[in-house]
Order: C-alpha cells, then sequence, then structure tokens
C-alpha cells in the first residue's frame, strides 16, 4: 500500500469507522465499494480520489481486523456510484 500524500480528516474517519462497525454488528462481509459510496454520499465534496479513498478504507479495515479483497479501481468506483 503506498503512503497518503494528505491526511484524512477526522470526519471521514469517522465515517469509515461507522460503516465498518455496522458490518460488524450486523455480521456483514466488508464490501469495499459499498464503503466508497457510502463516504462519498456522506462527504460529495470530498477532495480524494477514490483510489486514495479506497485505500485509506481498505487500511482502516485492515486494522480494524476485517480480511479484505481489494478490486481494481475502476470496478470499485463503478460500483460505489450504486446505492448502499
Amino acid at each position: 500500500m503506498r503512503k497518503h500524500s494528505r491526511k484524512m480528516p477526522p470526519e471521514v474517519r469517522a465515517a469509515i469507522s461507522a460503516f465498518l462497525s455496522a458490518c460488524q454488528k450486523e455480521a456483514q462481509p466488508l464490501a469495499t465499494s459499498e464503503a466508497l459510496g457510502a463516504v462519498r454520499r456522506a462527504f460529495p465534496d470530498l477532495d480524494i480520489s477514490d483510489t486514495d479513498l479506497m485505500d485509506a478504507i481498505i487500511s482502516e479495515a485492515s486494522m480494524a481486523g476485517f480480511d479484505v479483497d481489494t478490486p481494481d479501481p475502476a470496478s470499485a468506483a463503478r460500483m460505489g456510484a450504486q446505492s448502499w
């Protein structure tokens, strides 16, 4: 995983964390594309690329103990645009 050039805003980290907590609470597997879409809907003006945001989601998920399969960024962006 590459280093991030910008620091993730605390509210975005909180949104990622809330999504991960909901997955754990409902015993659902993590769908990174759904997480990407959820964060984009919560923060539509967020100035970060989908690739960097996906990296942040994957990093947070890994630290939270999720087993994460990483999709290619193009398919993740398409899937993230669908409903959560």
